[in-house]
């Protein structure tokens, strides 16, 4: 009745063809693909729409994103309440600018190196060897109870 049966039972390699017109071999053949469908295939202007939205939400992202906020020197020493005034030492003078020109007259003069950013001078002091034997910083700021500048 089945004829699909007997087919199986037959060994590979037996010289016998089956009724489909091919060998025993192709048993255990892997069947092949068929062709790829043209229609599942995106076009290239619709990778192109796509791309282009990916772009607009990454730059309006990017936009949105907050960033840190650097503190301007235009805007003066830094005010300084609460516990930060526990390592403050406070000036005579008011202009925040002439108490920072006259760290840096005192540092130069006793042969540090310094650097200044903003109203913050960092300063070291190098050993013989060129290793760092003291490293500082120093910060012009403003005390708004006493209206005095400070130094941190």
């Amino acid at each position: 009745m089945d004829s699909g049966m007997n087919e199986l039972s037959l060994t590979p390699g037996a010289g016998k063809s089956t009724g489909a017109g091919g060998s025993n071999n192709d048993w255990f053949a892997t069947p092949s693909r068929p062709p790829p469908n043209s229609g599942s295939v995106t076009p290239k202007s619709s990778k192109k729409v796509f791309g282009s939205i990916e772009r607009g939400l990454d730059r309006m992202k990017h936009m949105l994103t907050p960033r840190k906020r650097s503190t301007s020197s235009s805007d003066g020493p830094q005010m300084v309440s609460g516990k930060a005034l526990c390592n403050v030492s406070t000036t005579a003078h008011h202009n925040p600018d002439h108490v920072l020109s006259e760290l840096t007259k005192a540092l130069m003069c006793k042969g540090i190196q310094c650097q200044q950013k903003g109203y913050i001078l960092r300063g070291k002091i190098i050993d013989p060897s060129g290793l760092a034997k003291l490293s500082f910083e120093l910060e012009v700021c403003r005390i708004p109870n006493l209206n005095v500048v400070g130094i941190r």
